[in-house]
């Protein structure tokens, strides 16, 4: 049982220290496992020494009636009556320790009961994390492929619109040189008359 507590606190103490960490799903799941395991046998152990305590008491009345019927009768000597008394002592003292153990058993499952709430609260969180990531992801999605339509359109009407501006510069083009070329023929012709 010490073993296990202390396992239980070295775990406590290493969550405390990574406060809200992120943790995958799985771990979280194994976790609570773990803890519940604990929880179970310090339930287990509750049981048990709630079982011994009341044999212990039924001892320790046992005992009591013994020395109380010894000493009615005067029969016992005072060697027997000694030991009884001894006997005594060492059941109120086992007994003392039991309820000892049983207040220790009760405060660890309280612990563990408490991690096993903060561990569910932290998948919890993490639950919600994943679901507003994924929220975030088909947004940027739907947005990516508004932007690639967009630019797609943007695209065509910039090819349309180069294409225009070579067409209307290749007419420009032909026209000036015609015009540039008649009136360089009429001046050559004008020269070629005087």
């Amino acid at each position: 049982m010490t073993t296990g507590g202390k396992k239980g606190e070295r775990h406590h103490s290493r969550s405390t220290s990574r406060h809200r960490e992120h943790r995958s799903a799985v771990v979280t799941a194994i976790a609570i496992a773990e803890e519940e395991r604990q929880a179970k046998q310090l339930k287990a152990l509750l049981r048990s020494s709630g079982d011994r305590l009341e044999y212990e008491i039924r001892r320790a009345e046992d005992a009591i009636a013994r020395a109380d019927y010894a000493e009615r009768q005067e029969k016992e000597t005072l060697a027997r009556a000694k030991a009884a008394e001894v006997a005594k002592e060492q059941i109120q003292t086992e007994l003392m320790q039991l309820e000892r153990d049983s207040r220790n058993y009760q405060l660890e499952l309280e612990k563990a009961q408490m991690e096993t709430r903060r561990i569910q609260d932290d998948l919890e969180y993490a639950r919600r994390e994943i679901e507003e990531l994924r929220e975030a992801e088909s947004q940027a999605q739907a947005m990516v492929q508004s932007y690639q339509k967009q630019l797609g359109d943007l695209e065509l009407m910039m090819t349309a619109g180069v294409q225009r501006m070579v067409d209307k510069g290749y007419e420009d083009g032909w026209q000036d040189g015609f015009d540039e070329g008649y009136e360089d023929g009429r001046k050559r012709e004008g020269v070629a008359l005087e």
